[in-house]
């Protein structure tokens, strides 16, 4: 199955569609940035995505990995693994 993803961001009228596999690999890619984030990085994305003359995993992982750099990623991290926390543990 086909799922369409829009790169019409910046008056761009593209719209590419990504296998299960490849929605996949790019719903992964989106995981770990904040939620503020993803919209912008998936619009990126598939800007970047409609640029690439042929698309497959090996395109969509570089594309997703150098966008990632471009976009704030922060792992959530619990109180109980705060760096006071494990000051105090010593």
């Amino acid at each position: 199955m086909l799922a369409p993803l829009d790169a019409r961001a910046k008056g761009s009228a593209a719209m590419i569609w990504l296998s299960d596999a490849e929605l996949s690999a790019v719903m992964s890619a989106a995981k770990p940035l904040r939620p503020c984030d993803r919209d912008p990085f998936l619009r990126a994305l598939a800007q970047e995505l409609a640029r690439e003359p042929q698309r497959g995993p090996g395109v969509i992982h570089r594309v997703a990995r150098n966008l990632q750099r471009q976009f704030s990623i922060r792992p959530i991290c619990p109180a109980s693994c705060r760096s006071t926390d494990r000051l105090d543990k010593k």
